[in-house]
């Protein structure tokens, strides 16, 4: 079978794929980035009503007056919103699983509202299940850079599939294409030279049909009628 049909192929497949990552990526950086700016604010706002709070403790106890200025309080936000962008980026925590709030409320939950709201049947579900709040609360600090993270990722994405030669990707679909079922990973090690078959492989992950096994890659049904029906 002639590699080349199935290197146009490719060709055209990965250009759809870099199409909707620019599209995901450009789309994620502006609704992050805005979504950034007011989670700023909103946090700016935060540290300003925290700050009165605290500051007025040892203003009543002993008279000490210390009030931070504006560009104190810009700086500390800046600071703020710089580690939810590096906490983001270093994280990669999933969402939290909201399912948990039909589970028993956790022990300090239940003590939490037995001392400040009543008998735990009637406490609010935030004060219950407070190991939960807080992690939600992290999941929404979080969402705007990691929309912002995720919308970079994409763009390297799409400047990876656009500038890729999908000529030694073509050769090992078509040596796919004509295995009779699974390929392990030593056989076109010996056909194909390491450095190739590492590239290769990051282009075909972006290809639905290609599964990749513990030891061993193989073909859908459909990706492999697909291929059988080009011309060569």
């Amino acid at each position: 079978m002639d590699f080349h049909p199935v290197e146009s192929w490719l060709r055209q497949r990965l250009r759809g794929e870099s199409n909707a990552r620019i599209l995901l990526g450009l789309g994620a950086l502006v609704g992050g980035g805005l979504l950034l700016l007011a989670t700023f604010w909103i946090s700016y706002a935060a540290i300003y009503l925290t700050s009165e709070v605290v500051l007025a403790i040892p203003e009543l106890l002993f008279g000490f007056h210390w009030k931070p200025s504006a560009n104190f309080l810009m700086w500390a936000t800046r600071a703020f919103t710089g580690l939810l962008v590096w906490s983001a980026w270093r994280s990669g925590r999933p969402m939290t699983d909201l399912s948990e709030w039909d589970e028993d409320p956790s022990a300090l939950g239940q003590t939490i509202a037995r001392l400040g709201v009543g008998s735990a049947g009637r406490a609010t579900p935030l004060l219950l299940h407070s190991g939960m709040s807080a992690r939600l609360l992290t999941d929404l600090l979080l969402f705007a850079p990691g929309w912002v993270i995720r919308g970079w990722e994409h763009l390297r994405e799409w400047y990876r599939l656009r500038t890729a030669d999908p000529g030694p990707a073509a050769e090992i679909l078509v040596a796919l294409r004509l295995s009779p079922g699974k390929t392990d990973y030593v056989d076109l090690e010996a056909q194909f030279p390491k450095s190739v078959i590492s590239d290769a492989f990051r282009l075909l992950r972006s290809i639905e049909g290609v599964v990749f096994l513990e030891r061993s890659l193989v073909l859908s049904g459909a990706l492999r009628a697909e291929l059988e029906n080009l011309p060569g």
